[in-house]
């Protein structure tokens, strides 16, 4: 799990949207503001997801396996601070980086295992430019959130201590197709 901790951003209109349906949920921003990452939560069993990525330029949708989900959508206002981060789309194989242009940050990102077994074992950030999702096999699409003014500093957590963060953040790590405990 990973943290992104930045000096107040001075947007008082970060937005939350949040949504619960069925196995395909969208989390929709208000109007007028745009969509800066997101999450999601399946919420039964088997408790997997195919995809949990950005929907236009203003949802998160989340799908897949069947479940329940709660599916979360960070926004900022168009026309502000929001209009700061651009998306960079990847389509491949089984691990997919998005990378940001130079002198950008990645500072969020989503995943879509396309291809059978339609899901993903890691999609998270490989470095301070580039999100990656890959394992099990069958393509995948990824999206980078990405921002040239932002100060960030990514934070590796630990799932099991909530609030334990590194500030290091995690390493980067190649991710080859043809290791085992990565499928």
């Amino acid at each position: 799990m990973w943290a992104y901790c930045t000096p107040k951003l001075g947007v008082p209109d970060l937005w939350l949207a949040e949504e619960s349906g069925g196995d395909w949920t969208t989390a929709t921003c208000p109007a007028g503001y745009k969509v800066i990452g997101g999450g999601c939560d399946a919420e039964g069993s088997p408790y997997h997801y195919q995809k949990s990525g950005p929907e236009g330029d203003n949802g998160w949708h989340c799908g897949g396996f069947g479940s329940d989900k709660h599916v979360m959508a960070f926004c900022l206002p168009s026309g502000g601070f929001g209009d700061k981060i651009s998306v960079v789309q990847a389509s491949g194989g089984d691990w997919t980086t998005a990378t940001c242009p130079e002198g950008q940050k990645v500072i969020g990102g989503g995943c879509d295992a396309t291809a059978e077994p339609y899901k993903f074992r890691k999609s998270g950030p490989d470095g301070d430019s580039t999100w990656v999702c890959g394992g099990f096999g069958g393509a995948k699409t990824v999206w980078a959130f990405c921002c040239a003014s932002c100060r960030v500093t990514l934070a590796a957590c630990s799932s099991s201590r909530v609030g334990a963060c590194d500030p290091r953040g995690p390493p980067s790590s190649p991710h080859p197709p043809s290791s085992p405990e990565l499928r």
